[in-house]
C-alpha cells in the first residue's frame, strides 16, 4: 500500500496539530486569559474571554495561573489555546 495525497479546500481552513502532551506546555507562571493573549495578541479581549468562558473559566478562574490548574482545566486551557 502506498502514500496519499491530502488537500485542503477552499474553506479558510488553517491545519494545525493538537499533541495528548498539550496542556505541558503552558506558562506555569501566566493566568488562563494571559495564556491566551500570548497565543493570539491581535485578537478581541472579549472574544478570548468568551471562548475561556466556553471553556468553563468564568470570572476569576481566568485570572487563575496555569499551574495552579488541575489537569482537567489545563487540557481546556489547552484546547482553548489551541483554537485561538
Amino acid at each position: 500500500s502506498g502514500g496519499g495525497e491530502a488537500t485542503l479546500g477552499d474553506h479558510n481552513i488553517v491545519p494545525n496539530y493538537f499533541v495528548q502532551n498539550q496542556a505541558e506546555d503552558l506558562d506555569p507562571n501566566l493566568s488562563a486569559l494571559e495564556t491566551l493573549i500570548d497565543a493570539a495578541p491581535d485578537a478581541k479581549i472579549n472574544d478570548l474571554k468568551a471562548l475561556l468562558g466556553k471553556m468553563m473559566f468564568s470570572g476569576e478562574a481566568m485570572n487563575r495561573k496555569a499551574g495552579v490548574l488541575s489537569g482537567g482545566e489545563k487540557a481546556r486551557l489547552a484546547m482553548a489555546k489551541f483554537m485561538t
